[in-house]
């Protein structure tokens, strides 16, 4: 029992090491995008993109289809969703593969503006 804690311990402490680099990495990733073009810039040039819509524009239903499929507790939770980004996890570290994301649309809206 007490080699079992130190186990679950060792891999608890791991775990927060990883995601302690992950979150680093991204905090860094975050910066140089922010000092390359300001949020500022950047949604004036995409508001005068030629294809932008605003999004009374939208249909009720594609909204609600998007929300529905990308993160159906988007209305439930701030710009992080814990339980997703743990959930997870959890299945990749089971399949030993990147399987699955934990991203909300806010964190998916901030990654497309700045890194695709």
């Amino acid at each position: 029992m007490r080699k079992l804690r130190k186990i679950i311990l060792y891999l608890i402490i791991m775990c927060l090491i990883i995601v302690g680099i992950v979150a680093y990495a991204g905090y860094k990733m975050y910066i140089d995008a922010i000092n390359d073009m300001s949020i500022d810039k950047k949604v004036e040039s995409i508001r005068n993109n030629s294809n932008y819509v605003t999004i009374d524009k939208l249909p009720k239903d594609y909204l609600n289809a998007v929300v529905s499929i990308e993160d159906h507790r988007f209305y439930n939770h701030g710009p992080v969703d814990y339980i997703s980004i743990a959930r997870a996890f959890v299945l990749n570290l089971k399949e030993k593969d990147l399987v699955q994301g934990g991203s909300t649309i806010t964190q998916q809206l901030a990654k497309n503006m700045y890194f695709s």
